[in-house]
């Protein structure tokens, strides 16, 4: 790029909801993130944007508790159809961030090895849940580039690359300008490359989530097992749907309907309880409370809120177990898909429209994965099915959202 790359942007007011989203999933610090002096250059396959952010974080606890604002300069290469593999670039700054720099990564997310590059490895860590198909993504030309324009970090996804310079700082003028030029010519040839992403994609059997589940089979760990209890496979959906009502709930299953529900009905229970004893065991022993009123509105306050609580929660489970049990398995189409103000677990909630063949419309909120899912189906116009609740069809639940086979590239 020329020195005159800035010119090449043009002043923006507010980001298209789809770009924001995407840049909030990947940066992973809550929607509360407030978006500055933002710039954009419109291209064939996406939007570039050159951005202050800033936001809060709190740090410790107790007496050492406190909150930052964290501020930085980025440029986002936002290419919705990239289909590139998940990866981090960490820059090692100094001798201390070699030091400390994790070079074997978690399970979760292992770190890449790259022969012969001594010079990009001193600088560098790269972690991926893929390293297969990730390892594909950075050849040499790639390493090159980053090996030259040092002290870039990055995040990228099927969206598209988030980079910024080692400092969570905003950066101005010349030093704004060389982080437009660095980080387009390291990673303009990859977002801009149609083909980049389905090739590194086809070039390994299965999807990424098939590469990722073979990785933690072969680990074998406690962690990797755990990864894998959690996930919910077609086979297992199938065996569920074709048994007969009332259905028997699998654990995978039971977990991401219901949660952490029953710890809430638990902790509802123990707080009424241990409330009410020590009210009974008051008066019980004649131990006033004219002294102590603050302790007798305590205990109080335990048994009106604690045994509320887990009536509510176990209503609220009953109905959720209800659909899985009893639900009829209707044929739907996917008609809107919005994103909310909010997150959960990191993920940005959307909320997403069902309309039935009988005329019903369901709306969920889900995340991450199924919303991914369930906008590559309303794209194409392919139907779906709900398990709809039995006594109120407004209420059901999407399964076809939780098969892994079922999460694109």
């Amino acid at each position: 790029m020329s020195r005159s790359s800035l010119a090449e942007f043009e002043p923006l007011d507010e980001l298209p909801e789809f770009t924001r989203t995407a840049l909030l999933d990947l940066l992973v610090k809550g929607t509360q993130i407030e978006l500055r002096n933002m710039s954009a250059r419109m291209s064939e396959l996406g939007l570039d944007v050159l951005a202050d952010l800033s936001w809060t974080e709190t740090h410790g606890s107790g007496k050492n508790r406190r909150t930052v604002t964290v501020e930085r300069t980025v440029m986002f290469f936002h290419r919705p159809e990239c289909r590139l593999p998940d990866f981090t670039i960490t820059h090692h700054e100094g001798f201390l961030g070699r030091l400390f720099s994790s070079r074997s990564g978690s399970v979760e997310s292992p770190s890449l090895e790259f022969k012969d590059s001594d010079s990009f490895n001193d600088k560098y860590t790269v972690q991926s849940p893929v390293p297969v198909s990730a390892t594909t993504l950075f050849d040499e030309t790639l390493v090159a580039a980053l090996d030259v324009h040092d002290g870039m970090d990055a995040i990228g996804d099927q969206n598209g690359i988030l980079a910024w310079r080692d400092s969570d700082d905003l950066i101005k003028d010349d030093k704004r300008e060389q982080l437009a030029q660095d980080a387009s010519a390291i990673f303009l040839p990859v977002v801009n490359d149609p083909n980049r992403g389905s090739n590194i994609a086809a070039s390994h059997p299965g999807t990424y989530m098939n590469e990722q589940i073979a990785r933690w089979r072969q680990d074998d760990s406690s962690e990797a097992r755990a990864m894998l209890r959690k996930l919910i496979t077609r086979e297992q959906v199938d065996d569920f749907l074709s048994q007969a009502v009332p259905r028997t709930v699998p654990p995978s299953l039971l977990k991401r309907t219901v949660g952490m529900n029953r710890s809430l009905i638990i902790a509802g229970l123990i707080a009424g309880v241990s409330g009410g004893v020590m009210i009974a065991l008051g008066l019980i022993y004649n131990v006033g409370f004219a002294k102590g009123w603050l302790v007798f509105l305590f205990m109080l306050l335990l048994v009106l809120g604690g045994f509320p609580m887990a009536l509510m929660a176990w209503r609220w489970r009953r109905r959720r177990l209800r659909m899985l049990q009893r639900g009829q398995l209707i044929e739907a189409r996917i008609t809107t898909i919005d994103a909310e103000e909010f997150m959960k677990e990191n993920e940005v909630v959307h909320t997403v429209v069902f309309q039935t063949v009988q005329g019903q419309c369901l709306t969920l909120e889900l995340r991450s994965d199924p919303v991914r899912i369930a906008r590559q189906l309303m794209y194409s116009d392919t139907p779906t099915s709900v398990l709809l609740d039995p006594e109120r069809s407004e209420l059901g639940v999407w399964l076809e959202g939780w098969i892994v086979e079922n999460i694109p590239d």
